[in-house]
């Protein structure tokens, strides 16, 4: 074979390898809530988990986890299990919809942590965050820490649905988010710490949570929650532009 049959060669096992969809986005959780109407506890489909959802006082209401507010249900925590995964750079995405709003209501958040019950990131309403009023506010860690929130001013009746998109890059106690709102684009800003107690880490699992405290009457639904990761370029890729390289030199 000559040399310009060889870098024919070359060159479609690279083109193949790059329409290679190994290299497309892998789905490392998904949680969409197709569950009959009902107690949220034990339902268990999805992808990326290790169990069911636990006890807690969640519904679920026309296939999206609800907020389920009343006089004996305003605070409770319902989670779920995530399976292990080594991924330092993935997005996570849901969906955050006020049905009703009621002023003087207080905190519904979802929230993602990691293997060791570190809270990476949080997403929800807050009442009297920073000042009188609520807020709907995406947070890294568990406090405010300067630059690590960012947060929209509600009214007292306001509702909304959002899609929130948050692409994340960790290096052990470091962690940048890049947020992405649809319904808020002045929410939409680079978010980072550097000070979480431990390495931030998926490997051994992690948890999925919901939870709400004080809610009164608000009544919110959470949906379609899903982490994503691009894996890196596929050997075959790494060995096909090795080949044309290799050839090149030679021709020379």
């Amino acid at each position: 074979m000559n040399s310009i049959s060889k870098l024919a060669v070359f060159g479609s096992l690279l083109g193949l390898s790059l329409a290679n969809p190994v290299n497309a986005a892998i789905t490392l959780v998904s949680e969409s809530f197709d569950y009959p109407d009902g107690n949220l506890a034990g339902n268990n489909t999805g992808t990326g988990f290790s169990d069911a959802w636990g006890s807690g006082n969640f519904t679920v209401l026309n296939g999206a986890a609800y907020s389920n507010p009343n006089s004996s249900t305003q605070n409770s925590t319902q989670n779920r299990s995530l399976n292990g995964f080594s991924e330092t750079t993935f997005t996570l995405s849901l969906d955050y919809t006020v049905v009703a709003n009621v002023e003087g209501s207080y905190d519904f958040h979802v929230v993602l942590l990691d293997d060791s019950g570190q809270t990476l990131f949080s997403l929800g309403n807050r009442n009297n965050q920073g000042s009188t009023g609520e807020f709907y506010v995406a947070r890294l860690g568990t406090n405010s820490a300067g630059n690590a929130q960012s947060a929209y001013k509600l009214g007292g009746s306001e509702t909304f649905s959002d899609t929130m998109t948050v692409d994340f890059s960790i290096s052990g106690t470091s962690v940048t988010a890049n947020l992405s709102s649809v319904a808020f684009p002045s929410m939409n800003t680079v978010l980072n710490r550097s000070d979480f107690a431990a390495a931030i880490d998926f490997t051994s699992g992690g948890t999925l949570r919901i939870e709400k405290s004080g809610l009164d009457g608000m009544q919110i639904t959470t949906d379609n929650i899903l982490i994503t990761a691009v894996p890196e370029p596929s050997s075959s890729i790494l060995m096909a532009m090795a080949g044309c390289t290799l050839l090149v030199r030679r021709r020379r």
